[in-house]
């Protein structure tokens, strides 16, 4: 099983409006609070990235974006202030901190959306949500929204050990 889900991993499928369908979920699966902790006005894209994240997990998980600070997130997304070059960063693969540099807000969605990925199991993959830089991601994109792609969200399914139709992806 592992094996094809790194199989359907190295599938790259471009981003549209359309949707996969995916399973229901388990009754009672917990929804994780996603903590947004940064501007206001930077707080609407980000928050739709976690919208569009839940559209992605429902059949998995349910998220839900929290603007300002609170102790009890189970995902936490800070904004700092740094001259270093990244524009975000997760704590580790499966982790639970993003951190955005400042100087990199005006790409607040595109941002959260990756580093979402990695929270939820994604490494880098070239020409997809996952690329490891935004130029990678947009040129993926094109004039289409970024959204999971197949390719992300069967590394999602295969980090956290769930069947692939749980989920869905835009194509």
């Amino acid at each position: 099983m592992k094996k094809l889900l790194c199989i359907l991993a190295l599938a790259v499928v471009g981003c549209g409006r359309e949707w996969t369908a995916a399973s229901p979920g388990e009754q009672g699966a917990r929804a994780l609070l996603v903590c947004l902790n940064m501007p206001t006005e930077e707080a609407e894209p980000a928050a739709q990235a976690v919208e569009v994240w839940n559209h992605a997990l429902g059949g998995w998980r349910g998220l839900t974006p929290s603007v300002g600070g609170r102790s009890d997130c189970d995902v936490t997304v800070d904004v700092v202030d740094t001259k270093e070059t990244w524009c975000g960063h997760t704590s580790e693969l499966g982790g639970n901190h993003v951190v955005l540099n400042s100087t990199c807000l005006k790409d607040t969605y595109a941002i959260v959306m990756h580093e979402l990925g990695h929270v939820f199991g994604a490494q880098h993959a070239p020409n997809t949500l996952m690329a490891p830089t935004l130029s990678g991601m947009y040129s993926w994109a094109g004039s289409g929204t970024l959204c999971p792609d197949k390719t992300t969200i069967a590394q999602v399914a295969a980090y956290q050990r769930i069947s692939l139709t749980t989920l869905s992806w835009c194509y």
